[in-house]
């Protein structure tokens, strides 16, 4: 059997996947299922969940809130069709991708709930008598947990710094120049922490505000999607400076964040990781296409392409 390529909408194949699979088992008991999970020796947190189904009607909606999103992101980065096709790095790009909305602890619960995704489509496939290798969610989420909560905030909070500009200039050598890349081009930690001279487009003309603007071509980006980003031409010349006596502007990504830390402290803000300077692109340049007469959606697709993303809607998470 082929599976749900020809089967309906995202949430037509979330909701058959969560009402055939059985993982819902509500009036049965959650202790109940645990020990029973020991008995048969299984014994980490993660063996003991991918075992165990979903008791409550709460926890069960909160599950699909988040595989209805898994699953809208999978069709529109990576032309997913067919839902149990979903693989472990397109879970691991869906939650880099929450990572720049979400504080720890709501990263931590979607992380759950992904978990429970996979283990949902393996009973559906086996139910079906489909014979398919359902990938491990939950293992490819642990190799990138500790690299993602690094840079999170405990609590959600407004994103952004007040004044990005203070805590730029609290920073020195490359690492002010790889912010000023994320604040002035909306570029990704990952994205910005390594420019090579080739990567260096040139001048031209900002087609929104018309001003002069440099180009950078951004080549080891999410999802695989090359995209150009602009930033200001001072900003272009001093890169541009800065290779010619170094070769590459490149940062290790642990250190990088550590003086942000410190500059933004410094600086009277927040610490609350280097991904406020994409929040501030965002909120700026928003701005700037309302001002040249662009309409609210239209503005909010021009800026969610700008950053990497294809569904306009995805830039309200940075207006907020």
């Amino acid at each position: 059997m082929a599976g749900f390529v020809r089967l309906g909408s995202a949430v037509y194949q979330i909701n058959k996947i969560f009402n055939e699979s059985g993982i819902f088992r509500v009036g049965e008991s959650k202790h109940e299922a645990k020990l029973e999970a020991r008995s048969e020796g299984l014994v980490t947190p993660g063996q003991i969940a991918s075992s165990t189904g979903i008791f409550s009607y709460s926890y069960a909606e909160s599950c699909r809130n988040t595989w209805f999103e898994l699953a809208r992101f999978a069709k529109s980065e990576f032309g997913i069709k067919d839902m149990t096709q979903i693989r472990a790095e397109h879970v691991q790009t869906f939650m880099q991708h929450r990572a720049e909305t979400v504080s720890r602890g709501t990263w931590n619960k979607e992380a759950a709930h992904v978990g429970k995704f996979g283990d949902a489509v393996r009973l559906y496939l086996t139910g079906q008598g489909i014979e398919r290798l359902v990938d491990d969610y939950r293992a490819a989420l642990g190799e990138i947990r500790k690299d993602v909560l690094q840079g999170l905030p405990k609590v959600e909070a407004a994103r952004g710094f007040s004044d990005p500009k203070a805590v730029i200039s609290a920073l020195s050598g490359p690492y002010r120049l790889v912010a000023s890349v994320q604040y002035e081009g909306g570029a990704r930690l990952r994205e910005a922490a390594q420019i090579k001279p080739e990567q260096l487009r040139g001048f031209s003309r900002d087609p929104v505000s018309g001003r002069e603007v440099g180009r950078i071509l951004l080549t080891d980006t999410k999802g695989g999607k090359i995209r150009e980003i602009q930033v200001r031409p001072g900003t272009y010349r001093e890169i541009y400076s800065y290779m010619e006596k170094n070769g590459i502007l490149k940062v290790g990504r642990s250190t990088y964040r550590a003086e942000v830390s410190k500059a933004a402290t410094s600086a009277g803000e927040s610490a609350r990781g280097t991904h406020d300077f994409r929040y501030c692109y965002a909120q700026e340049r928003y701005g700037e296409c309302i001002r040249s007469g662009m309409v609210g959606l239209v503005a909010m697709q021009q800026v969610s392409w700008e950053m990497g993303h294809e569904r306009a809607d995805i830039t309200m998470h940075y207006l907020r």
